[in-house]
């Protein structure tokens, strides 16, 4: 499934990387350092 990435932020402070994406869902993306990933998939927007 393609979704268009709306947001793509890196966090220096705490080094997370945070994807923010979709059109017709919110789908957030979290990576942590240790590398393991929450991702958190909403309503439509």
């Amino acid at each position: 499934m393609k979704q268009d990435i709306l947001l793509f932020f890196y966090d220096e402070d705490t080094n997370k990387f945070f994807i923010l994406a979709g059109k017709k869902a919110r789908i957030e993306v979290t990576v942590y350092p240790d590398s393991t990933a929450e991702v958190e998939i909403g309503d439509e927007i």
